[in-house]
């Protein structure tokens, strides 16, 4: 085999591990690449759920706190002020109910609806009825300020241990499109 043969094979022998190194490089990088922007969509995933998580707790935590109270309420007789269901300043909360199994409907700010809404016919009531624990309905556009809200509804019993009724917290979800 002559020089310029064995020259030619050579090359030909470099060039084809060259080939298959960088082949091989390529597609470590790609897989290296990828997993790393998986890890990082992952990561802003979990730290976006955390956030929703804390954010419905909270709001959570205000209607379960009211119904937790809601039975001495009850005890004292008549119908509670509309003042008394006030949230703190919190512009997601477009309305907060305390709703009894006498059909008693107290909203804030609207007032007593006792006399126009019966609250034990609407499936939020129902559902908190039959649960017997926090239900959070799906999201719905509401009637009266046409946003994007959903409604969370916390079961309470009287002093005595008997279903009282129900505490229904309507939470806009406009900052969740923030």
């Amino acid at each position: 085999m002559g020089m310029k043969k064995k020259f030619l094979f050579l090359t030909g022998i470099v060039g084809v591990m060259l080939a298959f190194v960088s082949a091989l490089g390529y597609f470590m990088a790609y897989r290296a690449l990828d997993a790393s922007i998986q890890g990082e969509i992952s990561a802003s995933m979990e730290a976006e759920q955390q956030d929703l998580s804390g954010w419905v707790a909270a709001h959570t935590r205000v209607a379960e706190d009211l119904a937790a109270h809601a039975g001495a309420l009850d005890a004292l007789g008549g119908r509670p002020s509309k003042d008394l269901l006030a949230p703190a300043k919190d512009d997601m909360v477009l309305g907060l109910s305390l709703t009894r199994e006498d059909g008693v409907l107290i909203n804030y700010p609207a007032g007593d609806l006792s006399e126009k809404i019966d609250p034990r016919t609407r499936a939020w009531y129902k559902d908190a009825k039959a649960a017997g624990h926090t239900i959070y309905t799906d999201p719905y556009v509401d009637a009266a300020t046409k946003k994007l809200c959903m409604s969370i509804a916390v079961p309470y019993n009287k002093a005595d241990g008997s279903f009282g009724g129900v505490i229904c917290e309507d939470v806009s979800l406009a900052s969740l499109n923030e």
